[in-house]
């Protein structure tokens, strides 16, 4: 048996302390709390009764390749938030920069905020296509741009997948960096 084995999983234990990890936490929920809110903000607008003079309507053109660009822009950065995530990971363990369990909680940490930052863009560029339909009523005629809200409601899914407790850090430390 690997006498390292129980060392390097101590030292990751010793490293998260309660402060590291409400820190994480505290910025998952942060990053969260944003595009809900703001999703709640467009929620409210699109149910709201339309007023005379109220913004004038954006066109169905323009939303519409909108839409086209948020697709493209979230499968994008779906596929490099992931791979990059993973790319991070790697090169921590191949640098040997997570020599200590502070150094790799530290590349954790690095690696879990790239890739909900790289997931939070499409997230809130989808829901200012919803405000924009919204604004302008398009939002009720035609409720398929609710669709530019999925990337939103798959962030908050993902976050709250992946929200930092000490059992998924300890485990995610012990599988990328205990070897």
């Amino acid at each position: 048996m690997d006498r390292s084995e129980p060392t390097r999983k101590q030292a990751f234990r010793g490293a998260l302390g309660d402060v590291e990890l409400r820190a994480m936490q505290v910025v998952q929920v942060a990053l969260m709390a944003g595009v809900l809110f703001f999703g709640l903000v467009v929620a409210v607008l699109a149910i709201r009764p339309q007023t005379v003079g109220a913004a004038p309507p954006t066109p169905a053109a323009t939303l519409s390749l909108l839409s086209l660009v948020h697709g493209a822009m979230a499968l994008g950065a779906w596929a490099v938030a992931f791979l990059l995530h993973g790319a991070l990971l790697r090169r921590a363990v191949a640098d040997e920069a997570a020599g200590t369990g502070a150094d790799a909680l530290a590349a954790l940490r690095k690696a879990m905020l790239v890739r909900l930052a790289l997931l939070e863009g499409p997230a809130l560029f989808g829901l200012v296509v919803c405000l924009l339909a919204a604004l302008g009523g398009a939002l009720r005629a035609t409720p398929i741009y609710w669709l530019n809200a999925l990337s939103a409601l798959a962030f908050l899914a993902i976050a709250v997948l992946s929200f930092p407790t000490r059992e998924r850090v300890e485990t995610s430390l012990v599988e990328h960096f205990g070897h």
